[in-house]
């Protein structure tokens, strides 16, 4: 009996004393949790803007096409937004570290995400300016912001799946769940904008 009490002692000893989480430690973490939730709300808005950029110059694709009477304008409207990303991204490659560098982080992120999503809305709204002032010669102004859209949503995209993943791998789906669910939304707007439309005539 004495030697089944000293190996008992012997094994409460041993064990790891569990210290009490301090205050400090649980307000830590509840900040840890809102920065998170913060984070990934963040990750969804950017890839929710930039995808709204990209598929509302899209959607009126077939009112172009029927305005030029010309039903492959619409392959060359998604020709130049998702071919200028592919220079977007070879450029990235190239001068990213140099601006990094010179700028720093804070500055030149601000500047590709911020600053180039004010850009992506800017030339979205150009396009109702270029077709009711170009009249019908107005082709190649609508080419030309879409090449601008494609760029803008290649350093978005670029620059997102950086910083967002840099912050956690968990993030940077997030982001295209958003680009995706933007199409889904401008769908659904056009629709009901369509509707509007119909019964108000």
């Amino acid at each position: 009996g004495r030697a089944a009490a000293q190996h008992t002692s012997r094994l409460l000893v041993s064990e790891p004393t569990i210290e009490p989480m301090s205050l400090e430690d649980g307000e830590g973490a509840r900040e840890d949790r809102r920065l998170e939730r913060r984070c990934r709300r963040l990750a969804t808005a950017f890839g929710f803007g930039q995808g709204c950029c990209v598929n509302i110059y899209l959607s009126a694709a077939g009112y172009m096409g029927a305005r030029y009477h010309d039903e492959f304008f619409f392959v060359w409207m998604c020709t130049v937004v998702y071919v200028t990303p592919l220079f977007i991204f070879a450029l990235a490659r190239r001068l990213d570290p140099y601006f990094d560098r010179h700028f720093g982080l804070r500055k030149v992120y601000q500047v590709r995400l911020a600053v180039s999503m004010l850009f992506g809305a800017l030339f979205v709204a150009g396009l109702s300016v270029v077709t009711v002032s170009g009249g019908d010669n107005d082709r190649a102004g609508v080419l030309i912001l879409g090449a601008a859209v494609g760029a803008v949503a290649g350093s978005v995209a670029s620059a997102s799946a950086q910083f967002f993943g840099v912050i956690s791998p968990k993030l940077v789906p997030l982001f295209f769940l958003g680009q995706t669910a933007s199409g889904a939304y401008v769908n659904v707007a056009a629709r009901l904008a369509g509707f509007c439309s119909r019964q108000q005539q």
